[in-house]
């Protein structure tokens, strides 16, 4: 049994691995024909790969718990035809299991022979290894074309303190939520007050799940559309009740939804639909401060109904000093996480039961975009979503070749004059 490079690199794959995967292909196909199904088409078989990887990339990939698979491009020959898989899970749960039972098996082999587990690459190369000439064996082509090469797309996951799967699984669960509650409001005949709500909930969760796995800003900007469509639903109900500055979640909740409206560049008479809906003008100076900044409407108290958690970032917007505003800004980070102690999510990063979805502060991204601040004192910190505002999201925390680069750039920042 032999093993060998297959570029440049330090990747390797061997004659084991690809007996195996040559294996779980046939199986695959022998349980298609049992179940009087074709072979699979080139995307159902991408889609099974994608699943199997989801399920135990964390546990046996090397390099699992860095990213989160986007997606799978096949190139097919002779044609140089893209074809594009792996978005959604597949429904085919027996072949995902055969998959995962043999990466599984794969993982083993690599364990022993190279005392490590197998990387993206070395188990994609292996697929294609296998597929090569021979793709119309395994699937629904013509013989004259195969698949010439794989692409894994990957969401390199931005949250700390959670690995890839955990966020692909919250994302999973998310959209199950979202589409029972959807067929709910669709059959129910009773008040939808509360399938509203849950709705609601779910799609801002959501949204911010999808941001810390690493999802790109066109499914962040359409997710949060769903966030608008679902309070726009519950605001026309006749119980709508305003959101209660005096309830912190309630408070964040609102400066999120105006943040990430910002952020995204969101139309206009959406984010005057948005703070009409909040209907909380006039009852906070850092709420008003923040919609003064797209707003035409001027309204501004100069009440802060909590003054210890975002005093400093208040005060910042005020200063003109750029150190003494980056070292304002530097304060309230030092102290959000343990300012936001009476809120649902707080501490949810050490449950297991998949509610946390990740801790960013939104609405100094949103100012940060909006004023152009000079944000390198803090553009390390774990708690700015600092690639929302146009930046590059310094991973100083990560311990991988990535998190290396990312310290030495913010290294490298000069201090502010």
């Amino acid at each position: 049994m032999g093993w060998w490079k297959i570029d440049q690199s330090n990747d390797i794959i061997g004659d084991s691995p690809v007996d195996t995967i040559t294996e779980t292909l046939e199986t695959i196909v022998l349980l298609w024909e049992e179940q009087k199904r074709p072979k699979p088409t080139v995307v159902e078989i991408l889609n099974v790969i994608a699943s199997a990887l989801r399920l135990v990339s964390t546990e046996i990939i090397e390099d699992g718990e860095r990213f989160s698979i986007q997606r799978l491009i096949a190139q097919i020959r002779p044609a140089s035809t893209l074809i594009y898989g792996g978005e959604e899970d597949s429904l085919d749960q027996s072949s995902v299991t055969s998959f995962g039972q043999a990466l599984r098996i794969i993982a083993r082999q690599y364990q022993d022979t190279l005392s490590r587990n197998p990387r993206f690459k070395e188990i994609i190369a292996c697929i294609v290894f296998v597929l090569g000439s021979n793709s119309y064996r395994y699937l629904s082509i013509d013989q004259e074309f195969y698949i010439d090469q794989i692409w894994l797309e990957a969401n390199h996951k931005r949250e700390v303190f959670k690995d890839a799967a955990y966020f692909d699984t919250v994302v999973r669960i998310k959209n199950q939520n979202i589409s029972k509650y959807q067929l709910e409001i669709a059959q129910s005949q009773q008040d939808k007050t509360n399938l509203y709500t849950l709705l609601f909930q779910e799609n801002l969760t959501l949204l911010i799940a999808q941001y810390s796995r690493g999802d790109e800003t066109l499914k962040l900007e359409n997710t949060f559309i769903d966030v608008l469509k679902a309070l726009i639903n519950y605001y026309e109900t006749p119980v709508y009740k305003p959101f209660n500055f005096y309830a912190l979640d309630e408070y964040i909740t609102a400066i999120w939804l105006v943040a990430w409206a910002f952020i995204l560049d969101i139309d206009h008479k959406y984010i005057n639909l948005l703070i009409s809906i909040i209907d909380s003008r006039g009852k906070d100076a850092f709420f008003d401060s923040l919609v003064s900044l797209k707003s035409s409407n001027k309204v501004t108290s100069s009440h802060l109904i909590y003054p210890q958690l975002y005093n400093s970032l208040l005060a910042s917007l005020s200063l003109q000093d750029k150190q003494q505003q980056a070292n304002s800004i530097s304060d309230f980070l030092r102290n959000y996480y343990q300012g936001c102690q009476e809120v649902s999510w707080h501490n949810s990063h050490l449950q297991n039961n998949y509610h946390f979805f990740g801790y960013w502060c939104f609405e100094l991204a949103a100012l940060v975009k909006i004023l152009k601040l000079d944000d390198r004192l803090y553009a390390n910190n774990l708690f700015y979503p600092r690639d929302l505002t146009g930046h590059k999201l310094l991973r100083t925390w990560e311990d991988s070749e990535q998190g290396d680069m990312d310290r030495k750039e913010y290294n490298s920042y000069s201090c502010l004059e």
